[in-house]
């Protein structure tokens, strides 16, 4: 059976973030400022993602209709899951699901679980501040853990590499 390559990418203000994992492993991750500039920025990045990393999986955010993100967001978030619709990878569409006091709590729980990433967690901020970009990383992360610890997908993969 094929290792399982997950590319998770997650969009917000001021970046796009991205993790890529092999069979649970953090290997590599990162914001790119160029992709949050447009659609057609966004889509260039991501298939060069899918060109450099070969996933098998790709990961993009299903928005909810209650969700905060704006506009632009949106629209990038509908071009990530587009890219990756057309490529020949799994690609599945998950909510973000923060879990915990915030998405700060959050970041630290996930980088307890990959310390590689550890040294990307944000500092608090307070309200009135913008989000730190490097939690796109951990937005990211969130959507590749939840598919990566769902018993159904698992069973999935494991049925697919059986055929």
């Amino acid at each position: 059976m094929e290792a399982r390559r997950v590319l998770a990418v997650a969009a917000a203000t001021r970046g796009v973030g991205y993790v890529f994992l092999i069979e649970g492993q953090l290997v590599e991750w990162g914001v790119s400022r160029k992709a949050w500039e447009s659609p057609v920025h966004a889509a260039e990045t991501l298939q060069q993602w899918i060109n450099d990393y070969e996933p098998t999986m790709i990961v993009t955010e299903k928005i909810s209709t209650d969700s905060k993100k704006g506009k632009k967001a949106r629209r990038l978030t509908a071009t990530l899951a587009a890219i990756a619709s057309h490529n020949y990878a799994y690609d599945v569409s998950v909510p973000i699901n923060r879990s915990g006091k915030n998405r700060f709590a959050y970041a630290v729980a996930l980088a307890d679980i990959y310390p590689d990433v550890k040294p990307r967690l944000p500092r608090s901020h307070t309200w009135y501040d913008p989000a730190p970009r490097n939690l796109l990383i951990f937005d990211a992360l969130a959507m590749a853990h939840a598919i990566l610890t769902d018993p159904t997908l698992t069973i999935a993969a494991n049925l697919d590499g059986a055929s």
